[in-house]
């Protein structure tokens, strides 16, 4: 194929054959500089190719791709004798158009060349003790090792300047597994990002700073291949772009975790989310995190908020199955809210109508919560009738219903004070609807509760539990037995009041038993008694669990 080769008073052709291949070379760093600067790098670097160049001609023609894969912007192009010309490139406009920084004033064709500088199909190697800063969006190289592989010691530096880009199909390694006294650092404080296949941490003493820069993973890949110097367990953003990404240990991202295309799998190990950390992307079967292993992908909540979590599984199909979120009041210390999800029946569940997936939810260091969740199911999840199925939590010894479907293949909980297993099975496989639970805080302290059902199966009664909120198990109310309607389809009012239990914030919760002796227990609500005995007159405040929907527990 003709191209034309338009240069600054010189014209250049090139005949290639496969310039990515055929010229790829190790390049190593020579001094302090910029990855753009000729200088940078040592010269020598020998070319398989001819280089024609005309003073007086105004179009030549040429063929390959050997401008945009092998020169940038500072290369300098040799010809060997007799002339022995160097220029030095200006610009590249295309795969055949470049622009030379002064004419050739001469003629010459067939002449080999050399070039001085980094071509994309180049193995980079900076040494110990300089460091190369990538100043340029477009910088490309086939791998990149900092520090000497077996010279000299010292840290083997690549800086990234703001806007930058480096982008490396295979792997970026630092430091060498032969002496800690040969080592490698990245630094991205003022941004940039880094584009790579894989990356690898030898060195007890390689040093990562993630400042504000950009991780992207372009390849199937360990993240890291190995990490000796445990440095890169803290990203500010992580960008997924292609392949699977395989977690060798746990992560932090604290900027943007971005899902464009490829799979995040977490396998035993979690995934935390900072709390300023978003979701980038566009999250779906084909990007995502599987977590579907022990490991968690984790959000930090430092106050109320919602959040999404992308996760899904790839057992066989990859599937997306987010959940999302909503903390609307709460106490947060340290505190974080944990996802996973598993593709198949809740081994506990015995249901005619149910769902094959379910989702664990963990918290910690959130009190007093109340939490909104949604969760998204796959049509192909429903066995049975999908009108049947409601939202269902197990607390590790009973079964609870704590929402109703919200449509498009959703299930919607509502005020979760507790967080656990969460699938979605028939509504009326447990024996009571409850319509409401509420409490209020009498003139004289004690505690007034009532609820109400809509309909009771083989129903023996109910207990009144309660617990400080601050404590981990409720304990049963002494003599707080209230005998239940065994079964019936009309609404049933019940009622118990806890007498002066004292100052502090209470959960209370019902202990609901069947007439074969199976336990049931609904969601808990929360009650604050300020002091023992109200002083004024008044109407006492009121604290309320209301349903829209039935709801067996």
């Amino acid at each position: 194929m003709n191209r034309f080769l338009i240069l600054l008073g010189v014209l250049v052709s090139i005949a290639m054959l496969d310039a990515t291949s055929a010229h790829a070379a190790t390049v190593t760093s020579a001094a302090n500089g910029n990855w753009s600067a000729a200088a940078t790098w040592t010269a020598g670097v020998s070319r398989t190719g001819t280089i024609a160049y005309s003073s007086s001609s105004t179009a030549v023609t040429g063929t390959g791709t050997f401008f945009t894969t092998e020169l940038a912007v500072g290369s300098i192009i040799t010809a060997s004798n007799p002339q022995g010309i160097t220029r030095t490139v200006a610009s590249i406009i295309d795969n055949t158009h470049l622009t030379l920084t002064a004419t050739a004033g001469n003629t010459a064709s067939g002449k080999s060349f050399t070039s001085q500088g980094v071509g994309s199909g180049d193995a980079v190697i900076i040494d110990g003790g300089e460091n190369v800063t990538v100043n340029v969006s477009n910088a490309v190289c086939a791998s990149v090792q900092l520090g000497s592989p077996t010279g000299g010691g010292g840290a083997g530096t690549l800086t990234f300047a703001a806007s930058s880009q480096l982008t490396v199909p295979g792997v970026v390694s630092l430091g060498n597994t032969g002496s800690v006294n040969r080592f490698g650092t990245i630094t991205m404080t003022a941004g940039g990002t880094l584009r790579c296949g894989s990356i690898s941490s030898n060195s007890t003493t390689d040093v990562f700073t993630e400042g504000t820069g950009t991780l992207e993973l372009t390849a199937t890949n360990t993240y890291p291949t190995a990490d000796v110097g445990g440095e890169f367990s803290t990203l500010n953003n992580l960008t997924i772009s292609a392949g699977t990404t395989t977690l060798l240990g746990s992560e932090t991202v604290n900027g943007t975790l971005t899902l464009t295309s490829g799979l995040l799998v977490l396998g035993s190990n979690n995934l935390t989310l900072g709390a300023s950390a978003t979701i980038g992307g566009s999250p779906s079967a084909s990007a995502m995190v599987v977590a579907t292993g022990t490991g968690e992908l984790r959000k930090t909540f430092a106050a109320n908020g919602s959040f999404t979590f992308p996760v899904g599984d790839n057992t066989g199909t990859a599937e997306y199955s987010p959940v999302t979120l909503n903390f609307t009041s709460g106490s947060y210390a340290s505190a974080y809210a944990a996802v996973r999800v598993t593709d198949g029946v809740h081994p506990n569940l015995a249901s005619a109508d149910y769902l094959t997936r379910y989702w664990t939810v963990l918290q910690s260091g959130i009190s007093g919560f109340l939490c909104d969740a949604t969760f998204t199911y796959l049509p192909v999840d429903v066995v049975g009738s999908e009108a049947n199925i409601a939202l269902g939590k197990w607390d590790g010894s009973h079964w609870s219903v704590v929402g109703t479907a919200g449509g498009s293949n959703t299930l919607v909980g509502t005020s979760l004070s507790s967080l656990s297993d969460f699938t979605g099975a028939n509504q009326s496989a447990l024996p009571i609807q409850l319509a409401s639970f509420s409490g209020s805080v009498l003139q004289n302290g004690d505690v007034a509760l009532a609820w109400v059902t809509l309909s009771e199966v083989n129903n023996y009664g109910f207990y009144m539990q309660r617990k400080r909120a601050s404590e981990q198990e409720y304990f049963e109310i002494p003599n707080s037995f209230v005998a239940g309607h065994g079964t019936t389809n009309e609404p049933q009012t019940y009622n118990f009041t806890d007498a002066a239990p004292g100052s502090g914030t209470w959960m209370y919760r019902l202990k609901q038993v069947d007439l074969d002796g199976t336990i049931h227990f609904a969601e808990p609500i929360q009650i604050d008694v300020l002091t023992g005995v109200r002083e004024n007159v008044g109407m006492p405040t009121v604290y309320e669990l209301n349903q829209n929907y039935p709801n067996p527990f």
